[in-house]
Formats: structure tokens, C-alpha cells, sequence
């Protein structure tokens, strides 16, 4: 599911498939509370316009992990070091996967999906959490998770749409390879994140609560690309079947 925002801040290719999010609203790009990524720097709202980060006096620890120095406390070195490599937005929420077994097999997936075989609907979708993944540095993701309401019929709790596609392409690429995809679904912001300390990683998180908590204050949001004639939008075929 395809989150990708051209922002004049990001990458200059991407396009804009969703106006719903802003999700550099999340990302720390002057480097304020964090004080170094991986190479791929910020992923979303608008992806990595590429060459050293924005802030050239934080700092990055090279310590070990688990320690007080992972925060950045420590030893440091200048993260205007540390190149970024150019890279649109491609961000997206992995549905299912699938381990086709040859190119024609991608065909035909291809080719059931085109004609319709399995129904997606207009998803509209709404931010559950920001949280991390993995081991220290980790990775900063957004999670879009399915919030069950035994008050409410399944099709109106947030995010049941990605449910309902995911178990729907399950069922019939079953027999081809499909996946059960790990839960909560998710985004992912940026790598390796290290905090200059655990100070500026609670202020960062702090903020973060007050703009999910806006987001979902809103609902759930529907997903639609831009208009093909604007700059970044997308395609016709795209606009005409988001």
C-alpha cells in the first residue's frame, strides 16, 4: 500500500501517491533529537534528497549498544560525515509476500490481480503508533494495526482494510507462495536511529504522540494519489484506479 508524499525537502522523483500524511511531520530532518541514521536517512515524506545531513554540529555515538554512549552521550564524531544516499519515496506498507517461483508466475499474479480477481477496495487507513524494530540502533516505524471493536462490525475498525487484503490475497496466491505476513503492519521512517540523548529521544517521542494523537483524531483517512497534471502526481491509470 503505496504511502510515498513529494515534499520540497525530499527527492525530486517521487511521486506522490497519497496526500492523507505528511509523515515528515515525524521525521527529524534538521537533526534535533537524533544524531545519525543509516545511509538511507529519512525514508518517507518525500525520501532522501541525498548529501550529508541537514545539522552539521550533532553528533553520533560509536559505542556499544545497550549503552548510555548509544544516545549519543559518549564518545561522538560529526554526522556531517556521514553521507545520505539520494532516494525517492518509495514507502509502503507490505501487504502480503509472495515467493513466486519463476518470472511467468509473476505474470499471472500480475495478471489476477488486473482482472480483478481478488476485490480491493478504497483503503482507508489511519496511524496506529510510532514505535522502533530491532536491536540497538533500531529502526523507527509507523504501525498501522488492525483495532478490534467487539461494539462494531469488523469493516469499520481502523485499518480493517489491510486486513481484509491481506487475508484475501493469502487465500487465493496460497497454492503460489503467499506469505502470513507478521502483524501489526508498518512503516518504515528510518534505520540504525540514534538519539543524541535519552533526553532528546523522549522530546522526539513526545512530539511524535501529539501528531499521531491528530492524526487519528481525524479517522481513518482515504488514500489518493495527486492529479496527474500537478508536479510529482501520478498517472492517469493511477488516478483513474487508486
Amino acid at each position: 500500500l503505496c504511502l510515498s508524499r513529494r515534499s520540497g525537502v525530499g527527492h525530486p522523483d517521487t511521486v506522490t501517491r497519497q496526500t492523507a500524511f505528511d509523515f515528515n511531520e515525524l521525521q527529524d530532518r534538521d537533526y534535533q533529537f537524533v544524531s545519525s541514521t543509516d545511509s538511507s536517512g529519512w525514508r518517507a515524506g518525500g525520501g532522501e534528497r541525498g548529501g550529508p545531513p541537514v545539522s552539521p554540529t550533532a553528533t553520533t555515538s560509536v559505542s556499544e549498544p545497550g549503552s548510555e554512549s548509544d544516545y549519543g552521550a559518549n564518545v561522538k564524531s560529526p554526522t556531517g560525515a556521514a553521507h545520505k544516499t539520494a532516494a525517492p519515496d518509495t514507502v509502503h506498507i507490505p501487504i502480503i509476500h509472495i515467493d513466486a517461483e519463476s518470472p511467468q508466475m509473476i505474470d499471472e499474479i500480475i495478471a489476477a490481480l488486473a482482472r480483478g480477481e481478488v476485490f480491493i477496495p478504497h483503503m482507508a487507513i489511519m496511524p496506529e503508533s510510532l514505535s522502533v524494530n530491532g536491536v540497538s540502533p533500531p529502526d523507527l516505524v509507523v504501525r498501522f494495526g488492525t483495532e478490534r471493536n467487539e461494539d462494531l462490525p469488523p469493516d469499520d475498525w481502523p485499518n480493517w482494510c489491510i486486513e481484509f487484503m491481506h487475508n484475501q490475497l493469502y487465500e487465493y496466491f496460497y497454492n503460489v507462495g503467499a506469505r502470513w505476513m507478521k502483524r501489526p503492519f508498518s512503516i518504515t521512517l528510518a534505520k540504525k536511529v540514534r538519539w543524541k540523548t535519552v533526553k532528546h529521544m523522549n522530546k522526539y517521542f513526545a512530539h511524535a504522540e501529539r501528531v499521531i494523537d491528530a492524526w487519528r483524531e481525524k479517522g481513518p483517512q482515504y488514500l489518493d494519489p495527486q492529479l496527474a497534471y500537478i508536479e510529482g502526481g501520478a498517472t492517469p491509470e493511477e488516478v483513474a484506479r487508486p
